[in-house]
């Protein structure tokens, strides 16, 4: 039997985070399996006597914001080293916002030595996966190396598990007028949402943000009527808007939720599920293309 290509998947905190992020990029590396024999490793782990030793494996980057801090990203760009980048945001400024970076300081985005590296390293790339074809574009528009050629825009990904959940959330009874999502980072725009709701004299609001599981944070979703959802900042393809949307929840958002021009984004809700299920499928294929 022929042995199983290897791959390595590295991305910050993949062994222990849970984030949206690190749940896309599981889904997509799952896609592989039957094909290749994956490894899991944390970037923040990552040596270059690591790398050394895997220099003959095809990698897969999701995030990569400590391979930056560590200065081993022009170690994948300076040898020749198969690898895909699934990227998530903009790392190619530290602040990982275009907008944010505005908010915060007035200054717009300028190219330099941190871009540069971020630029060499998509550009090396056997291809770069973006969120949304409006993050993809956004990096063409401000990056100087990188060609569009390579890159794909796809879109968030779910486990089988949450369509089974999905469809058994269908039609619960709406006692939430409106729901917030009320994470604290200042790219979620919590107080956004806070601030239209007083505009709109809505205050029975309910923050349904919390530390609750998964399966109770989509039943308390699924309750929602109305979903305020104004991050102040580029989100590439929140999974809570595609969350709320499959779920019957009306979504009141802004256009820094990056995904709502995409085609797949105006399907009925059984297209939109064919198509998020088939996206893991689109990804292998590209991948197997790309060696």
């Amino acid at each position: 039997m022929k042995a199983k290509k290897k791959i390595i998947c590295c991305a910050d905190g993949i062994s222990h985070s849970s984030g949206g992020a690190e749940k896309t990029i599981k889904v997509l590396l799952n896609s592989l399996s039957g094909e290749f024999d994956v490894q899991f490793i944390d970037s923040e782990r990552l040596t270059e006597e690591f790398i050394n030793d895997n220099m003959s494996k095809l990698w897969v980057f999701g995030n990569y914001y400590h391979l930056i801090q560590n200065e081993l990203i022009g170690v994948f760009a300076r040898n020749e080293i198969d690898y895909v980048v699934v990227e998530f945001d903009y790392k190619f400024l530290p602040c990982r916002n275009i907008e944010l970076l505005k908010l915060a300081t007035g200054e717009d985005f300028v190219y330099d030595e941190w871009s540069r590296s971020v630029d060499h390293f998509l550009s090396s790339a056997k291809v770069v996966f973006f969120m949304s074809q409006k993050q993809l574009r956004k990096h063409i528009d401000n990056l100087k190396e990188l060609n569009e050629e390579k890159c794909v825009a796809i879109n968030s990904c779910f486990e089988d598990d949450f369509y089974n959940l999905i469809e058994q959330l269908r039609g619960t009874k709406k006692d939430i007028v409106v729901g917030i999502y009320g994470q604290k980072t200042p790219q979620k725009g919590a107080q956004n949402a806070i601030d239209y709701c007083h505009k709109n004299l809505i205050y029975n609001y309910v923050d349904i943000y919390g530390e609750n599981d998964y399966s109770s944070f989509l039943a308390n979703l699924s309750r929602c009527e109305n979903l305020v959802f104004l991050p102040n900042g580029g989100d590439s393809c929140p999974r809570l808007i595609i969350e709320a949307k499959l779920l019957d929840v009306n979504v009141i958002c802004n256009e820094n939720v990056e995904h709502l021009g995409d085609e797949w984004w105006a399907l009925d809700k059984d297209q939109m599920v064919r198509h998020l299920k088939s996206t893991p499928y689109f990804f292998k294929k590209k991948v197997i293309e790309a060696l």
